[in-house]
């Protein structure tokens, strides 16, 4: 007497394809941005669950019901991600698609990327030796990690004391006008 059994298994599978992130370096203040397509074999009702790991910390940021219908792409834009203090080092977004239960059912993640509290100065001085009455001018230009000139921001420069200047499309500049009684040394 032979018994056979045969069992069926049906594998729920979602096909998920990342469009961004678009760098793979972001400083404090830069905004991750992207979207998900998502095919799903059958129709679906549940959630989709953003988040952004990092080597010491986790941060889920989107959270949002999803109705697929089975076998139809669908392209949704992830809510963007504004990079605050506490969140550095080498980064990945995760991406998952989770059933009405909240139960993960497919899941994808970015490529690495690294972000920064750090950025790139590039100064100079007009004048290397100043006699009283003169003005010494420091100027430069301020970079993201990619690179790129800052937008905007403060820099704090000292010469007998602590003096602000803006930086303005990267470029900041500021004159120090010395006294006459300014003394040598």
């Amino acid at each position: 007497l032979a018994v056979i059994l045969l069992l069926s298994i049906s594998l729920v599978r979602a096909e998920m394809v990342l469009d961004g992130p678009f760098f793979n370096a972001y400083n404090m203040g830069d905004r991750l941005n992207l979207a998900v397509t998502i095919t799903h074999v059958n129709n679906l009702n549940g959630f989709l669950k953003a988040s952004l790991q990092c080597q010491d910390s986790s941060l889920e940021y989107y959270l949002v019901p999803i109705e697929l219908t089975g076998g139809t792409a669908k392209k949704i834009q992830i809510g963007e991600l504004p990079i605050q203090p506490g969140v550095i080092g080498s980064c990945n977004v995760v991406i998952e698609l989770l059933n009405g239960a909240r139960q993960s059912i497919e899941k994808t993640q970015s490529s690495k990327l690294e972000i920064s509290d750090r950025l790139r100065l590039e100064s100079k001085l007009n004048k290397l030796n100043l006699l009283p009455g003169e003005s010494l001018v420091a100027s430069g230009t301020v970079r993201n990690i990619r690179g790129e000139k800052l937008r905007d921001g403060d820099v704090k420069l000292y010469l007998d004391g602590e003096f602000f200047t803006k930086v303005k499309e990267g470029e900041f500049g500021y004159e120090f006008k010395l006294g006459n009684d300014y003394k040598a040394g």
